[in-house]
């Protein structure tokens, strides 16, 4: 096929599908398939490895979220949305937040820094806890770990009268970071219909702009906000795209700079340090959801942190930096 017939095949494609690139759907597991009629489902088959399957949207079936999809035949079809994740074709355009020598910061943090980045993935995919574990446990990230551990007094929970050993201790410090999303929120972020979770970790906010999935803030007057410039906790309003590519904006969303992964998670562990957590006098929120603050010494400066988690399950829902009142 020589060029001209090329560009003509393309143009041709680009109008049979309504003028817009199509987006993809990438799964992270095989998950079933279902067809669904008046609501009815029909379990037809798993996601499969060798098949390109293109996103349509999300849709919310009692209750159930989905992303609705179809196989190289234009088959319509369900699956589970936590299964993969919409890849946009083409991303729409924001500008920039951050001064492109700010983002090649990117190319001189340290090695665990860059593997979380890469963790945290594409803005809609789902980290796992399972591959946390592996992070943590390789060789290569051992002095990390070994960081993260004694930082935390060789155990997660107050109640533990002996050091845990490793192993138990990072089996616990999964729990708190993973069982209600808070490290997925709090140091990757995520869009969830029109709401951009997170994210608070430095770094992060460089690499989603690297990628083109958040800008400045053009659509909402966020309202003035005291901001001492000298503070190492900054604020940005931020644009970005939901699922449908329609903008919308987070207003002062928080982090501390150059603060790195590893201290990050030290202070996510704090939870398990919390004593009578139930009559802590910082709490506040239901008695599921409760907050503390905890505070941080970075580069001879405090910094203040708001952790919340849920109670039940002693675990995370999210930590970000507030400046000094």
């Amino acid at each position: 096929m020589n060029y001209k017939k090329l560009s003509l095949f393309f143009l041709l494609f680009f109008l049979a599908n309504g003028g817009h690139s199509i987006d993809a759907f990438v799964f992270e597991k095989p998950c079933p398939l279902y067809e669904v009629n008046n609501e009815n489902y029909k379990k037809i088959g798993k996601l499969e490895e060798s098949k390109q399957y293109q996103f349509k949207k999300f849709h919310q079936i009692k209750r159930k979220n989905y992303a609705v999809i179809e196989d190289e035949n234009h088959k319509e079809l369900h699956v589970n949305k936590n299964c993969g994740y919409q890849k946009f074709e083409e991303k729409p355009k924001l500008e920039k937040i951050f001064s492109d020598a700010e983002v090649e910061k990117l190319n001189s943090i340290s090695d665990f820094d860059k593997e979380i980045i890469h963790f945290c993935g594409y803005l809609g995919s789902h980290p796992t806890k399972e591959k946390f574990i592996e992070i943590l446990s390789s060789e290569k990230y051992r002095k990390d770990f070994d960081y993260i551990y004694e930082k935390l007094d060789k155990k997660i929970f107050s109640s533990s009268i002996s050091d845990e050993d490793k192993n138990e201790f990072l089996i616990n410090l999964v729990n708190i970071l993973f069982k209600t999303g808070g490290f997925t929120h709090s140091a990757c972020g995520f869009v969830r219909g029109e709401k951009l979770a997170g994210p608070h970790y430095y770094y992060r906010f460089l690499d989603l702009q690297k990628n083109e999935f958040i800008g400045t803030n053009k659509v909402k007057d966020c309202g003035k906000k005291n901001h001492d410039h000298s503070s190492l906790v900054k604020n940005y309003d931020i644009g970005f795209f939901d699922a449908n590519k329609n903008l919308h904006a987070k207003c002062h969303n928080s982090y501390v700079e150059n603060f790195e992964i590893r201290d990050l998670i030290v202070a996510m562990g704090h939870i398990g340090k919390i004593k009578n957590i139930e009559n802590n006098e910082n709490s506040n929120h239901s008695d599921k959801m409760k907050s503390f603050i905890h505070k941080v010494n970075f580069k001879d400066k405090e910094i203040s942190f708001k952790i919340v988690y849920n109670n039940d399950k002693k675990s995370l829902i999210t930590i970000y930096p507030i400046e000094k009142q």
